[in-house]
């Protein structure tokens, strides 16, 4: 019907209790009935795994019983696509960190913008690689050290880089999510990038999953307000 209908469970102790009648109320605020479902979609991960272990398997149980499709979607890849909205409209500058859910929001990019005028600066190696190897064809690689357990550049020849340019958007990712601490890595040098990203674009989106908030890593880089 083209609608969407949604829920949040706060109480993250209490999803095997409220999981089925939580759906149920979905169902019926859409006007539908488990009958009208022709497949279900549930989250695999990365995430809690007691969270994922009651989607998995309701949505499993779910299925079988009405004997429709069951999906597995990667948490990785749901925020790459929601980030594809974030993108400025008619091309224009973004910034594109390091990290694996950047990665998989990259390969997006080549795949469904293949052409699109985007001037795309990056600080990883496999991202750049990977976006010139799809065909995308403004794409600069920052200058600098190339930390082997990242393939992230960093160092003074990447900053400097950074300072003199502006980005309409920076996509951002982070280990460690919390509001005292703000957005936080384990690397003073890769922080150091990434608040330089920070600070250089008109819009910031952090690409982050549930596993991440809550906690603090060594470097906070940048505020969460």
């Amino acid at each position: 019907t083209g609608q969407s209908t949604e829920r949040v469970l706060e109480d993250t102790r209490a999803h095997n209790e409220l999981l089925i009648p939580t759906i149920t109320e979905v169902l019926a605020e859409a006007g539908m009935e488990y009958s009208d479902l022709d497949a279900v979609v549930t989250g695999v991960g990365p995430g809690p795994f007691t969270g994922l272990r009651v989607g998995m398997a309701t949505a499993s149980a779910l299925a079988d019983a009405l004997s429709i499709p069951l999906h597995g979607i990667c948490t990785h890849d749901a925020i790459a696509h929601a980030a594809l909205d974030f993108l400025p409209p008619g091309g224009g500058s973004i910034f594109l960190d390091a990290g694996t859910t950047i990665n998989t929001f990259a390969e997006l990019i080549s795949q469904q913008y293949p052409q699109a005028q985007f001037n795309i600066v990056s600080n990883s190696l496999p991202i750049a690689l990977s976006l010139a190897g799809n065909g995308v064809p403004d794409v600069q690689l920052l200058g600098g050290t190339v930390r082997a357990i990242t393939q992230a550049v960093v160092g003074d020849t990447a900053l400097r880089t950074l300072a003199l340019m502006r980005a309409d958007v920076a996509f951002i990712g982070t280990n460690a999510l919390s509001v005292d601490h703000g957005l936080s890595t384990a690397d003073a040098q890769e922080a150091a990038i990434k608040t330089a990203m920070v600070t250089n674009a008109r819009r910031v989106v952090v690409l982050c999953d549930s596993t991440k908030l809550g906690n603090d890593y060594v470097v906070s880089f940048a505020p969460l307000t």
